[in-house]
């Protein structure tokens, strides 16, 4: 696992710690220990990530972080900034941070779905 900045103290209890504390705090924002942990990272891969699609919309909040801040104009790529996931506008993969990690993964089963235009 590529590790990102984090503190060199965290561990499963401290996560378990910290998610009892965030349920207390109903309606507020993640503490801002769940972007820096790397446990937190790790049990997201394992428990979400690699698990099952997740979906997300053009004018939704992605973990607290816009995937496209402007209502208009023109882009090659959108990246999830939490994520660092990057699609092309067709939707297709392009680069998916710490994918290479997983056997067998390949960019091109992992595109975007089309939305619906009712969703929209």
């Amino acid at each position: 696992m590529k590790f990102i900045a984090t503190n060199v103290d965290d561990s499963l209890l401290k996560l378990a710690d910290r998610v009892a504390a965030q349920q207390d705090r109903s309606g507020f924002a993640l503490d801002p220990y769940f972007y820096r942990s790397h446990i937190t990272y790790q049990v997201e891969l394992e428990h979400i990530l690699y698990k099952s699609w997740l979906y997300a919309g053009h004018i939704r909040r992605h973990r607290g972080a816009r995937v496209c801040d402007a209502p208009q104009g023109n882009r090659s790529t959108f990246v999830c900034p939490y994520h660092g996931w990057v699609y092309r506008t067709d939707g297709s993969l392009k680069l998916a941070r710490d994918m290479d990690l997983l056997e067998n993964f390949r960019y091109e089963d992992y595109g975007l779905k089309p939305v619906s235009a009712s969703l929209l």
